[in-house]
């Protein structure tokens, strides 16, 4: 979601936001756990377990955003995603889901908690019982990096109107290609359908053009 930004002003009304990180590494494995708080508001704190061994790798995440006392949105919200990765010589492989719990993921965004980022329109997955499943393939040698995600997600809408068994799809395709080890072009095309029952979801096209500089401090 790298053109994305957002600015909070007065955050919790002065009163600032608070957390702690924890990390953990042994063998193949990596755990974070993480609690972010902002009086009276909010509680959001969650965990990802990642493996990698080989040419394999497997994650697992959950967040739970809680609501407090002071919250004009007073619903709780929950996220949980799972995915396993193989490399194959130049090829990278990628299966994974997500499940978005009843109330969507409106304070989650607000929050600046875009973690489900595979999607570069969505694709749904922080609304109502968003239930997803994707597949991305890579595939990079030389100066020449390509890579193409897709999947399905089934939700609901409770608001406007109640509408269930709703379902989205989306695809996305990249390609990059590095001029030299520090400059690059990045080009990218995203569509993303939605049910004609949804209310407020609308089908999007979105082209995009980069040039990338890299630079490295270590």
């Amino acid at each position: 979601q790298y053109n994305y930004a957002f600015e909070l002003r007065h955050m919790n009304g002065g009163r600032g936001m608070y957390g702690a990180i924890g990390k953990m590494k042994r063998g193949g494995f990596d755990l974070t756990v993480y609690d972010y708080y902002m009086q009276g508001l909010r509680n959001m704190a969650g965990a990802h377990l990642a493996y990698t061994g080989g040419s394999v790798g497997v994650n697992l995440s959950y967040t739970s955003s809680h609501a407090l006392a002071e919250a004009q949105y007073q619903d709780d919200e929950q996220f949980a995603e799972a995915s396993v990765e193989w490399l194959y010589g130049h090829h990278l492989f990628e299966f994974g889901g997500s499940l978005t719990g009843k109330n969507g993921l409106l304070a989650m965004i607000q929050l600046g908690s875009f973690m489900f980022g595979q999607f570069y329109l969505s694709n749904q997955v922080d609304r109502e019982n968003a239930r997803n499943g994707y597949m991305r393939y890579i595939y990079g040698a030389g100066r020449w990096r390509w890579e193409i995600l897709g999947g399905v997600t089934g939700y609901d809408n409770r608001y406007v109107r109640i509408e269930n068994g709703l379902r989205s799809y989306e695809v996305d395709g990249y390609v990059g290609y590095s001029i030299n080890r520090v400059w690059g072009l990045q080009a990218g095309a995203m569509w993303m359908q939605v049910d004609a029952r949804d209310p407020i979801g609308v089908d999007q096209t979105l082209l995009s053009a980069n040039v990338v500089y890299r630079y490295d401090y270590f």
